[in-house]
């Protein structure tokens, strides 16, 4: 009974939190709070920046495969 309480507490409070007056002009890259509560409950921000240090594994891998083969000769 407990945890139900206090799950509806956490949903009200996001809510109410990603409740705000539109701006005229908000920029594309400021997200509302909810939509950063619900990205960071489902993983999506850890998922989105194992993909950029996915990336940028493999260019670093890509520029130093690149050194080798030009120091090898190949």
């Amino acid at each position: 009974m407990r945890i139900q309480i206090m799950f509806l507490m956490l949903i009200a409070a996001a809510t109410v939190v990603g409740c705000k007056p539109p701006h005229e002009q908000e920029s594309p890259s400021t997200k509302s709070s909810l939509n950063t509560f619900i990205e960071g409950a489902t993983g999506k921000t850890a998922v989105d920046a194992g993909k950029r240090m996915e990336a940028d594994i493999q260019r670093i891998s890509t520029a130093h495969n690149n050194e080798l083969n030009e120091v090898l000769g190949e």
